[in-house]
């Protein structure tokens, strides 16, 4: 085993530079931002730009890049990349046939334009004829969108009858960093499987569908890609034939993908009836398909935890204390839940004016609910409809067409079609219009992004191709819109949907983080990983839901295991499991929950989640690893500090106790010759030998069920005192001079916690916060001065001050945190 040593530092001869010699500069000391302004970064920009060629078309998004063949109007390359590396691309241009016509080069004369260009959204036109006995003439529009998705409308204009008696498909090649794929039906929110991922089909082996094909998806924790359409399926004879196929391909390189995907509108057999494309009568369909990451990656996405207020009756509005009480407990986002109209809330009015302004001095972001599936009944637009008897242009059936709560009178919402056209969704841009002209808002909470077709009693008048429509292509460019408006409006937004196990990427591309799961389908931490952390491919965060009416989905232990194992800030927690003397509305709440997310969370903040990257458990067991199956590690390796946090968990039912070994360490970033310190986050002990082995302070460790230990690894500097842990580390200065170490802390305002220094070699004379003597005592060991500070909105001032003669320091052992029982 490659174990390796904490070993002490290795004196080092430096010789002097004489005047001759170059001198390079010293980097400048490290520096993190408060998360309060990391979260108020602008986004990175989200714009398109086209190039143009004789041949081609060229549509260049933020980390994608469409060909179009102007010969076709056909895709004929794609290059997508994550971090500059290539992830994805195809190998040959997107086909679509028709029998034996064919959208190729040789299969069609063809001319391709560009009807509109801006910066979210270009339109390109293809007018010309399938050439063949007797030839077709055809149009594409093809509507390509700064979130990555493309959606064409094919338009076949038959002069004379056509008897389709094969097959009408779509199909593309893609190689690249991919493992597993979902397919999607017109009747179902989420897979064909229920929910579960499937591993791609070996070369040589093909998977089909038999369901109304809507979108095949193909996925991994790197890259991600779609093929979808409103019309899939539409003609099948005889029934049971495939809808839509995955088929793997030979591989180009070992550590990539190949894999062709099939969707088809139409398919006919032998002893089928053949589809009949009557002259004269044009004959329209929609297909698409987008590709992640879709977008640069923000820093503060493991630090978007969010807290939701859903009130009830008597308290729709959170009083300033609990604001704070909320922001102490580690969350950096804070949102309202059931206010009414999302421009217009409900009273007292003034209300939600102090909520967003007491927020934001909290350092927190504020974003507002809003529904694409119900509208509220105070909304004058939706009693004027019903009074004229309109309202079944926008209507649906879910939620029985009518959503009530028995804790909130004031909650009364109807069911909408979300694909419903007749001016639905420019009332709902409208309405996020008014809001942002009214409020001082961060973003919007969609809830329920998620299709529903069978809900829809009126397709017909909605102008839906088929009954049971899943409206995936309308909902996306409402989304979309939706984005677009908040990015012109609030560099910074966040936009955050509830998906739950529905990871259809047109639907999440415009969006930030996803609510998903709410513990459906979460029976291990590796099924976890596997589902819910492939939307990393989008660069997008994640939500765990812990319940709220019903039983707990998730426990709050357990939930954290599952957070900090797979990349952290994915707890999401509501008012009704934290003020429980407030809201007896929820279930199976644990009496230590509090402890728990206070714990976790503030461990988060403290070390700096947005300035790290995570070595994943399932994708670092060669690094870092335990012997016994339950245990994960998961390491994070800060790139301001370069300190290390190991999260050990156990995702099991019983209690483990296991040993970890590392194998690599210099691909975690540590260097084997350097000394490094060692602090228990949750146990509050320290260790620091020289001579010690990393195995050493991980070995015989006691994991309790479904939980975790936190470990803190910094580098040691032997000549002077050190900040180990409390407080985030923003700025530290040692002054040899005056013998002084200046230290700046950031936490939520009013946390009193802990602050843990290693003292050194050398008496300290005094320590003080923000110029005042601060009360500090030893461990019984001499390895750690502890004291408890206050912090308030400003960061605050730690200075030690070497001296002649040492502070007589209290021995008083540091308090473990105890969350887990004996």
């Amino acid at each position: 085993m490659n174990t390796f040593r904490l070993l002490r530092i290795a004196l080092v001869s430096f010789a002097f530079i004489g005047p001759g010699s170059v001198v390079s500069a010293q980097p400048p000391p490290p520096r993190s931002a408060p998360i309060a302004s990391v979260l108020r970064r602008p986004l990175p920009a989200e714009n398109l730009a086209v190039r143009e060629t004789d041949a081609t078309i060229v549509i260049q998004g933020p980390t994608f890049a469409y060909t179009v063949d102007r010969a076709t109007g056909m895709i004929a390359e794609l290059d997508v990349r994550r971090d500059g590396v290539q992830v994805l691309r195809m190998p040959s241009p997107i086909r679509l046939k028709l029998d034996g016509y064919r959208f190729t080069a040789d299969g069609v004369t063809a001319e391709t334009t560009i009807t509109s260009a801006d910066l979210g959204k270009v339109v390109l036109n293809t007018v010309g004829e399938l050439k063949g006995d007797p030839a077709i003439p055809f149009t594409l529009e093809t509507t390509f969108f700064s979130d990555g998705v493309v959606v064409t409308r094919v338009t076949l204009a038959p002069t004379a009858d056509i008897a389709v008696a094969d097959s009408i498909e779509y199909a593309a090649e893609l190689s690249g960093k991919l493992d597993s794929y979902l397919h999607k039906c017109h009747e179902r929110w989420d897979a064909d499987t229920g929910g579960g991922m499937l591993p791609l089909p070996a070369a040589g082996a093909r998977a089909d569908s038999v369901t109304t094909t809507s979108c095949l998806q193909v996925m991994s924790h790197q890259a991600a890609a779609a093929l979808f359409t409103d019309l899939g399926a539409w003609h099948v004879s005889p029934a049971g034939l495939p809808t839509a196929s995955i088929e793997g391909k030979p591989q180009p390189t070992p550590s990539e993908a190949h894999v062709a995907l099939t969707q088809r509108i139409v398919h006919v057999a032998e002893g089928g009836e053949k589809f009949n494309l009557p002259a004269g009568k044009p004959f329209s369909f929609r297909i698409g398909m987008c590709v992640a990451p879709q977008r640069h990656p923000h820093p503060r996405r493991p630090e978007l935890r969010h807290f939701t207020w859903v009130g009830d009756d008597a308290h729709p509005y959170p009083t300033d204390k609990e604001i704070e009480q909320v922001a102490q407990l580690g969350f950096n986002v804070f949102q309202t839940h059931r206010l009414g109209l999302i421009g217009q809330p409900r009273p007292p009015r003034g209300e939600l004016e102090r909520v967003i302004a007491k927020v934001h001095e909290q350092g927190m972001l504020f974003i507002l609910l809003t529904l694409p599936d119900l509208l509220d009944a105070h909304s004058p637009r939706l009693q004027q409809m019903r009074s004229n008897g309109t309202w079944h242009l926008w209507e649906a059936n879910n939620y029985g067409g009518h959503y009530t709560a028995t804790m909130d009178s004031y909650v009364d919402y109807y069911g909408t079609c979300v694909g419903a056209p007749n001016g639905l969704a420019d009332y709902h841009l409208e309405t996020a219009a008014q809001m942002l002209d009214r409020f001082d808002v961060d973003g919007i909470y969609l809830d329920d992004n998620i299709t529903q077709g069978p809900s829809c009693p009126h397709w017909q008048a909605h102008g839906h191709p088929r009954p049971g429509y899943d409206c995936l292509i309308e909902m996306h460019e409402v989304n979309w819109r939706r984005r677009r408006l908040l990015l012109e409006r609030v560099p910074h937004m966040l936009l955050v949907d509830h998906c739950n196990i529905g990871l259809w990427l047109p639907l999440l591309a415009p969006f930030d983080a996803h609510l998903y799961g709410e513990g459906h389908n979460i029976s291990t931490l590796e099924g976890y990983w596997n589902f819910y952390g492939k939307i990393r491919s989008m660069h997008a965060q994640g939500n765990l839901w812990p319940g709220g009416v019903d039983d707990a989905r998730f426990a709050t232990r357990g939930a954290y295991t599952l957070d900090l194992l797979t990349g952290g800030g994915q707890y999401m927690y509501i008012d009704w499991r934290l003020f429980t003397k407030k809201f007896p509305h929820a279930a199976g709440v644990l009496p230590e929950e509090t402890a728990f997310v206070k714990a976790f969370n503030l461990a988060q903040h403290y070390f700096g989640m947005h300035e790290s990257t995570p070595h994943v458990f399932a994708e670092s067991k060669a690094m870092i690893s335990g012997a016994n199956p339950a245990t994960a590690v998961t390491t994070y390796q800060n790139k301001t500090w370069g300190d290390h946090l190991f999260v050990i968990g156990n995702a099991s039912e019983a209690p483990v106790t296991d040993s970890i070994s590392s194998h690599r360490p210099q691909d975690l970033g540590i260097d084997p010759s350097q000394e490094y310190g060692l602090f228990d986050v949750v146990e509050r002990t320290y260790q620091r030998e020289s001579e010690a082995e990393l195995d050493g302070p991980f070995s015989q460790l006691k994991l309790p069920a479904n939980g975790l230990r936190l470990v803190y690894m910094h580098r040691v500097v032997k000549d002077r005192p050190q900040h180990i842990w409390g407080g985030k580390r923003l700025e530290e200065t040692w002054n040899p001079a005056t013998k002084r170490l200046s230290v700046r802390l950031s936490a939520p305002a009013g946390v009193t916690d802990a602050v843990f220094l290693s003292p050194g070699s050398q008496p300290i004379a005094a320590i003080t916060v923000n110029g005042k003597p601060a009360a500090f005592a030893k461990s019984a060991d001499g390895k750690l001065l502890h004291g408890e500070v206050t912090f308030t909105r400003h960061p605050l001032l730690l200075e030690i001050e070497l001296g002649p003669e040492r502070q007589p320091w209290s021995v008083n052992a540091p308090t473990p945190l105890k969350l887990y029982p004996e």
